[in-house]
């Protein structure tokens, strides 16, 4: 039973390192997103 409370619980902090690492991408695709759409604009509203 130890095994297996440890191999368990080894698999959920790689589902959370995961899930942090996809927060992470879809945070910068967000961002570069942004950034072209800014870059894109012309520049009457400076």
């Amino acid at each position: 039973m130890e095994v297996a409370a440890q191999a368990n619980e080894e698999g959920e902090a790689q589902e959370t390192g995961k899930g942090c690492q996809v927060v992470l991408f879809l945070g910068n695709f967000l961002f570069i997103q942004k950034l072209r759409q800014e870059w894109a604009r012309p520049d009457s509203n400076r």
